[in-house]
């Protein structure tokens, strides 16, 4: 975790929470302490408590997985 670098010039974060080596809500986190870069979440983790940390930590968007198209644009 010590290896943490987040230099980069980048417009958006799309992030899953359970990468190996670090928790995805330590990265917002971290990502939070240098950046305001819009940090969108993608994650199988469907418990509203995971929604609620990641958007209070500074995540601007949650979406749960797996998703549709048609449904994430309000079709059927």
């Amino acid at each position: 975790m010590n290896k943490f670098k987040f230099d980069g010039d980048f417009q958006l974060i799309v992030l899953d929470l359970m990468v190996p080596f670090i928790d995805g809500f330590e990265i917002i986190r971290r990502v939070r302490q240098k950046s305001t870069v819009p940090i969108l979440v993608i994650s199988a983790k469907n418990m509203e408590m995971d929604k609620v940390s990641a958007i209070s930590m500074g995540a601007d968007d949650y979406i749960v997985k797996p998703f549709s198209l048609p449904k994430a644009f309000g079709r059927k």
